[in-house]
């Protein structure tokens, strides 16, 4: 499967969200059938101060931009996601994760995505499995 995009146009695309700027999401890395994104840890990330340990909801943030930014790197166009399942394995309090996407199936309009963030270390940390739509938008109508 050949890329729509280049890394850099990815994280151009990557760059839209404001939610993606401000956590510090970057891509680190496509293959022909994965992308790679990169989290640095900061203290206004963490769930539980006390620990320091990166917040669930972030977390969920860059499975389902993984998924998702995977299909755009295909496909280029934007998707939307159908449905999202995370097993969070271990607690991260490390400088960084990085959540990798494989392709598992990408039909005419449903693709089914595996998601695995791995701390600094190379530990697995949380899984995920998402669904996304991906058939183009249609245009907006004019009023």
């Amino acid at each position: 499967m050949k890329h729509i995009f280049t890394m850099q146009e990815m994280q151009e695309c990557i760059d839209l969200s404001p939610v993606n700027r401000w956590i510090g999401l970057t891509i680190s890395g496509m293959t022909a059938t994965s992308i790679t994104l990169y989290l640095p840890m900061r203290p206004d990330l963490e769930g539980n101060v006390e620990l320091g340990v990166l917040h669930g909801g972030i977390m969920a943030t860059i499975i389902d931009a993984a998924g998702s930014y995977a299909i755009t790197a295909h496909y280029g166009h934007t998707n939307a996601t159908i449905d999202l399942h995370i097993d969070y394995l271990v607690p991260v309090n490390g400088p960084c994760v990085y959540v990798t996407t494989e392709i598992v199936r990408m039909g005419r309009r449903i693709a089914l995505m595996d998601m695995r963030v791995h701390d600094h270390e190379g530990r697995l940390v949380a899984v995920g499995r998402g669904k996304y739509s991906h058939t183009a938008p249609k245009p907006k109508q004019e009023a």
